[in-house]
């Protein structure tokens, strides 16, 4: 298509507006020629700013669900020190010098969830390790566990931090 394209550009239009307008927007054309290589149209800034459009922006999704309240993560250091850094649901401790997407990274949860009603005060917020937390809001794979299974399965999976007799 770049070599159909290139002859395009070098000459074979009678117009030499349009061939001029072809080849300054060569870069931009080149992906907007669909398979068969007609036009559909330049999207690049410089063509949006002469025919006085606006810039495109991307889509952005509106959020799902409940949002958290600004407080919401401030919340967070005063909740991790009344809980001793102890994940409320396996009980065993988190580890904050672990990567951010590590399993046992530390994470805030709710009690009583936001789409239940729940608020995000501080007496509706534990402690959790993030896996923790990621097996009780469920998933497709493993849907939603309540706090006696995933404390099991923490166990087994986090053998590492469990105290030595």
């Amino acid at each position: 298509m770049a070599a159909s394209f290139q002859l395009q550009a070098s000459g074979n239009y009678e117009n030499s507006t349009r061939r001029a307008f072809v080849v300054r927007h060569q870069p931009c054309r080149r992906e907007l020629l669909d398979r068969h290589e007609r036009d559909l149209g330049c999207r690049c800034k410089s063509c949006q700013a002469e025919a006085g459009l606006p810039p495109t922006r991307p889509f952005k999704v509106p959020p799902k669900g409940p949002r958290r309240s600004i407080g919401y993560r401030r919340h967070a250091p005063e909740v991790y020190a009344r809980d001793g850094l102890l994940c409320q649901i396996c009980g065993l401790p988190t580890e904050p010098d672990a990567h951010p997407s590590g399993d046992t990274y530390p994470s805030l949860d709710h009690d009583v969830p936001l789409h239940e009603g729940g608020m995000d005060d501080i007496e509706n917020l534990r402690t959790t390790h993030r896996w923790c937390n990621i097996k009780r809001n469920g998933s497709p794979l493993w849907g939603s566990m309540d706090d006696e299974a995933i404390r099991r399965l923490a166990r087994e999976r986090f053998v590492h931090l469990l105290p030595v007799d």
